[in-house]
């Protein structure tokens, strides 16, 4: 080791900890082997072996750490572990997460104030017939809820489901009145979470489309769902 390199190595007791981490960091990258002269000039030795070890990828064990690619997913039985399999051999290591039930997952109850100042995922039922329309906002709601009204009352029905079916039906929709099904703040959850249950009540309402793509691994989650209801939200009876 060079003498300038050793005096530069010198420890100072009056240094911030932060400083003591630049140097070590500083001069332990040249060579591993610098941090004998750290140890020799008064530096701990375990500061010096943790920050070592840290830039060097090497666990306590000296083992070196093997960095690797992770997804996570909702367990579903029967099905979760041949997704780990497949995805395990394309070195994917795959991670389930605990999940809530259906119930505490989409109908999640909440002080109703919130529920209408909150980012969600809503359902506008016609009061002519039993389909709805499912949409997402991150506005309050009974703002959303206006700006339905007014593409009504416009007749924009070449960009609003909600004001063609009105005009074509000859309905109305229950804008008074909007189900909350889910609060999200995340916009891209949100997205997802619309596209789920446009998916879930597929046939019973009047959107346009069916929102985001969703993933083929939800084609499971939902025929899971649909399994079980029919429909989570309650169609009305038709008006005669």
């Amino acid at each position: 080791f060079s003498v300038h390199t050793e005096r530069e190595g010198v420890y100072f007791p009056g240094h911030r900890d932060i400083q003591k981490r630049q140097r070590i960091v500083r001069f332990s990258l040249p060579c591993p082997l610098n941090g004998i002269i750290l140890r020799k000039n008064g530096y701990p030795s375990k500061l010096v072996d943790s920050i070592i070890s840290s830039r060097l990828g090497i666990k306590s064990n000296g083992e070196t750490q093997e960095e690797r690619n992770f997804v996570t997913l909702p367990y579903i039985k029967s099905f979760s572990n041949r997704v780990r399999r497949t995805i395990t051999k394309l070195g994917v290591k795959v991670v389930f997460k605990t999940q809530p039930t259906l119930k505490d997952m989409l109908c999640r109850l909440k002080d109703s104030r919130r529920k209408g100042e909150t980012p969600c995922v809503y359902a506008v039922p016609c009061q002519g017939c039993a389909l709805k329309y499912i949409g997402q906002t991150r506005r309050p709601i009974f703002k959303r809820m206006a700006e339905h009204r007014n593409d009504v009352k416009q007749g924009r029905i070449e960009t609003s489901a909600v004001a063609r079916h009105s005009w074509k039906e000859d309905h109305k929709f229950d804008f008074g009145s909007p189900q909350i099904l889910d609060l999200e703040q995340d916009q891209n959850r949100r997205e997802t979470k619309e596209s789920f249950w446009i998916r879930l009540n597929e046939g019973g309402v009047v959107n346009n489309d069916g929102g985001r793509q969703l993933s083929c691994l939800w084609d499971r989650v939902i025929q899971v769902a649909k399994g079980r209801m029919r429909s989570i939200i309650r169609p009305r009876e038709a008006v005669t």
